[in-house]
């Protein structure tokens, strides 16, 4: 299943210039469940219905703020693996980063 992170984002058109405020918020959740070993925070994470609700122009503050709170997907919905600790180190950028790496400690 296709899983969408929440995010708030300003961003420059063809019509307007780029201002200084223009970038992107990912929106986050208290952890749960295995994400409590690795941080104290984890992204919303969406499945597509709700990410198509999360976009729509006509969603109000507090459908936001609903979708959020009651439809971000638990540790649960992730498959865990251990990872290099090159992972931690902005000037790595590859895709074997991604893949797993021994066994996932517990």
């Amino acid at each position: 299943m296709a899983q969408f992170f929440a995010a708030l984002g300003q961003y420059p058109t063809a019509d307007h210039e780029a201002r200084e405020d223009d970038g992107l918020v990912i929106i986050t959740q208290p952890s749960d469940g295995d994400m409590l070993a690795i941080h104290d925070r984890q992204p919303v994470v969406l499945a597509p219905g709700a990410a198509r609700d999360w976009i729509s122009p006509d969603l109000t503050s507090a459908q936001a703020e609903e979708l959020a709170q009651q439809h971000g997907l638990s540790a649960i919905a992730f498959e865990w693996h251990s990872v290099s600790k090159a992972v931690g180190n902005v000037k790595h950028n590859s895709p074997e980063l991604i893949q797993p790496f021994g066994d996932l400690e517990q």
